[in-house]
């Protein structure tokens, strides 16, 4: 078992909440937001897109039916108590929801040869983010979405999805991000603080029937 508590999902995905975030800070979960992601296999994987798409990426052992289906993105306003002039809006999770049933249970979403007993204390399973982005996808399309790394490799098509052009939001969100030839795609989005690394978790329901992956950004203190 990964040595995280299980993500308290309640508290990551109600509009409203205040809760003591890292180093302090408060994070209020203010807005959800919505972006499909087609799943040509089932065959789930979590990543930093960037890195996904160059190298490839592993999915996790627990498949879903091949589907489109919702990736929720939580944005907290995080504050600091003593300074009123800090505040800024962060991605707290994203919650790729497969279906309605309720999760009975969380726990460490795997990739093949992971295994939760080698870990020390205070080890956990995660992918780890360089471009302050992170993204959903199924793991059999990434070699399709080459291009949209752009013709120098710096992610302009997907960065532009993400980010905007013109005129960024200050208000992460979740991006259908599709490649116009092969019409296969992601959902991505901004990470959290941006560069580290991240835990994904998947959820069951009581007959054991996997009803989501959940990755956690630790902008909300005991959130997983």
């Amino acid at each position: 078992m990964m040595t995280l508590p299980a993500p308290d999902v309640a508290r990551l995905f109600t509009v409203g909440g205040s809760h003591r975030g890292a180093d302090g800070l408060i994070a209020t979960v203010v807005s959800l937001h919505e972006a499909p992601l087609t799943l040509p296999t089932g065959r789930v994987a979590a990543c930093d897109p960037m890195i996904g798409i160059e190298e490839g990426v592993e999915p996790f052992t627990d498949e879903v039916p091949p589907g489109t289906y919702p990736v929720v993105l939580s944005v907290a306003e995080v504050a600091r108590p003593d300074d009123a002039s800090y505040t800024h809006e962060r991605a707290a999770a994203a919650w790729l929801r497969i279906g309605e049933r309720p999760a009975a249970d969380w726990s460490a979403a795997l990739t093949a040869g992971q295994d939760p007993a080698e870990l020390a204390h205070g080890e956990w399973f995660g992918y780890g983010v360089d471009t302050g982005t992170a993204c959903f996808v199924d793991a059999s399309v990434t070699p399709r979405l080459r291009p949209l790394l752009g013709e120098d490799g710096d992610g302009g098509p997907l960065i532009d999805a993400v980010y905007g052009t013109a005129s960024p939001s200050l208000t992460p969100r979740p991006a259908a991000v599709v490649e116009p030839e092969s019409g296969v795609g992601m959902v991505a989005f901004p990470s959290g603080w941006g560069d580290g690394a991240y835990p994904t978790w998947v959820g069951r329901d009581a007959a054991g029937r996997v009803v989501g992956f959940l990755t956690t950004f630790f902008v909300v203190e005991g959130a997983g």
